[in-house]
């Protein structure tokens, strides 16, 4: 009985940690994800002051946080895939 209460116990330790790491990952996805649109926020806000409003810094914006951005989305994704 103590064996198999011990397993048990196990598990579900196992289950919390992975359930853990993965709610981590959605919170952590979604805080980068609100990072990001409030630094575009910004940026268009200060080039609305003044006086810009060609677009071309929020392609740049765009690319620029797609190039640094992909990279750590898909180490954390790979991390969660591994749990």
């Amino acid at each position: 009985m103590k064996k198999r209460k011990r397993i048990y116990n196990e598990f579900v330790s196992e289950q919390w940690f992975r359930w853990m790491h993965r709610i981590g990952f959605a919170l952590n996805t979604l805080m980068m994800f609100v990072a990001v649109v409030v630094a575009y926020r910004v940026i268009v806000c200060f080039d609305h002051l003044a006086g810009d409003y060609s677009g071309s810094s929020e392609v740049n914006f765009g690319i620029i946080m797609t190039l640094f951005l992909t990279p750590a989305v898909w180490k954390y994704w790979k991390q969660v895939r591994s749990i």
